[in-house]
């Protein structure tokens, strides 16, 4: 594997959406014809970009995924889809801020133990 996507790897989601776009920029406009600029420029190799944006396409995935959180019978946590389980010591997910799961990188829905059992479930 290419030593650049290697270090993407350890990137977050968003910082590899940054990268793409700048890289994608720069091999725009960097002249194809002049290698000396679009080394100066760092342009990236077009398989390289095209990996980079493969990454990126299953982030975007990702994030549009649910991981659905429910709070505990007696609210000392909140169990999440992909396993884990998260203390909130006042309100909701969505009352503090909470958008995606820290875990899995996905929006987050919270259901409060009440809603659940309203719902049935």
């Amino acid at each position: 594997m290419d030593e650049k996507l290697k270090k993407l790897e350890t990137l977050t989601p968003l910082d590899r959406i940054r990268v793409a776009i700048a890289q994608m920029h720069n091999f725009l406009v960097a002249p194809p014809t002049i290698p000396e600029i679009r080394d100066r420029m760092g342009v990236w190799p077009a398989k390289t970009i095209i990996a980079l944006l493969a990454m990126v396409k299953k982030d975007v995935e990702k994030m549009a995924e649910k991981c659905n959180w429910n709070e505990s019978a007696g609210g000392e946590y909140w169990q999440t889809d992909c396993g884990k389980q998260v203390v909130i010591t006042d309100g909701t997910p969505a009352e503090n801020g909470m958008r995606y799961c820290y875990h899995c990188g996905k929006q987050l829905d919270g259901k409060r133990y009440a809603e659940e059992n309203a719902n049935g479930n």
